[in-house]
């Protein structure tokens, strides 16, 4: 398989990360943010970095009708972090598409407002991680 390279100079407008700390599975992570946020996201197809890698990180997704969509990765797995910059991070909120639906203060106030969610911090725009992800969403 050819490799595929990050195009650091695409424009990423069209997502927004906030990476949460909360000591919960997946599934229920899955199930506090729908409930927070009155989304149905539902478990995909999980993201594994390599071809017949066992190595794989759930990803949950909520694919509307609308101009937006949201899902959620889970960053670590038994063998570690998918980013390994992102650690200290349990999971990705993240959403592409319209950006108007609802502001950055809004996302991580109610993120914050769920029980067990100990720290949400909205990634920054441009930076190595955001890239990253962003490459990652695009391909799965």
């Amino acid at each position: 398989m050819a490799k595929q390279s990050i195009d650091e100079g695409m424009p990423s407008q069209e997502y927004r990360f906030f990476c949460i700390n909360a000591p919960v599975n997946d599934y229920k992570m899955c199930w506090l943010i729908n409930d927070e946020l009155g989304l149905q996201l539902k478990r995909v197809e999980d993201i594994a970095l390599e071809e017949n890698s066992l190595q794989k990180y759930s990803c949950f997704r909520e694919n509307s009708d609308s101009s937006i969509s949201h899902f959620l990765i889970s960053l670590k797995n038994e063998k570690g972090s998918i980013i390994k910059d992102l650690q200290q991070f349990d999971y990705v909120f993240g959403i592409h598409g319209n950006m108007n639906i609802m502001s950055d203060e809004n996302y991580i106030a109610s993120l914050t407002d769920i029980n067990n969610v100990v720290y949400v911090s909205k990634m920054q725009n441009g930076t190595r991680q955001f890239e990253l992800l962003r490459y990652i969403m695009e391909l799965h």
